[in-house]
């Protein structure tokens, strides 16, 4: 599965539009998109202007980690499983973080740094922990948990 994974993710990288860029001054966009299941980890980092990267992951044990810097980036999560973790860490203006957990025994946590940003967490299940941190004007934050 983790060979699946990868393949994935190497296609859509030879496919954006910086891996055909070249020498040429052109604004690098990265999409980076993962699908999981089973256990396994997820880490995605990002250094660009237009970002945007989204994990979707099912199986007990299972992380993902987005580190984006710079703007215009967004950053989606999605775990259905127990024990599982979410890390997304966001610097620059106009980002955007979502994480959705399903299970037991899960975490989240959202790290923002700039303006114009917005996080949002929802969990679903007992003993589960989140946390939000934001810096700078104009930000917005959701954390809802709730058990089954």
């Amino acid at each position: 599965m983790k060979t699946l994974r990868w393949a994935a993710l190497a296609a859509l990288t030879l496919t954006s539009p910086a891996a055909w860029a070249g020498d040429f001054d052109v604004p690098t966009v990265s999409v980076y998109g993962a699908i999981g299941v089973g256990s396994g980890d997820v880490v995605i980092r990002q250094n660009s202007t237009a970002n945007f990267a989204g994990v979707m992951q099912v199986g007990p044990h299972v992380s993902a980690a987005i580190q984006q810097s710079g703007q215009y980036n967004a950053a989606m999560v999605g775990q259905i499983g127990q024990a599982t973790s979410a890390t997304v860490l966001q610097n620059g203006g106009s980002n955007n973080a979502l994480v959705r957990q399903m299970g037991r025994l899960n975490n989240a946590l959202v790290g923002q740094i700039g303006a114009d940003n917005r996080a949002r967490v929802f969990q679903i299940g007992p003993n589960n922990l989140a946390g939000i941190g934001q810096a700078g004007a104009y930000n917005k934050a959701l954390l809802r948990q709730r058990p089954w």
